[in-house]
């Protein structure tokens, strides 16, 4: 055991919900936003993944994933700029631990 190394970074399990309820994108960009999102979500480990029934008036899609505790920031800074890329407002993220029971 190395004693001079941190331990790694525990788990955090991160909800990412993202919508279009204001109708601002159209389909196509919606598409392409919730490619960009899922693809930054890509290599979590990932519990969920989901989007509403395309025939509904709102379209929104949630992700649900650990990922390293030292990695939030910079996860948020990625989620921030393809939010900004597609016009959008916010992007809701939870974060906590999973707990199995």
């Amino acid at each position: 055991m190395d004693l001079d190394k941190e331990p790694p970074a525990p788990d955090v399990t991160l909800t990412v919900m993202i919508g279009n309820s204001d109708d601002r994108l159209t389909q196509a960009q919606w598409s392409e936003f919730c490619q960009r999102i899922d693809d930054i979500c890509r290599g979590y480990q990932k519990h969920f993944a989901a989007s509403s029934d395309g025939k509904q008036p709102w379209q929104n899609a949630c992700w649900v994933f650990d990922i390293p505790a030292d990695m939030i920031d910079r996860f948020k800074r990625r989620i921030k700029e393809i939010r900004k890329i597609y016009r959008q407002e916010s992007v809701a993220i939870v974060h906590g631990s999973t707990e199995f029971i």
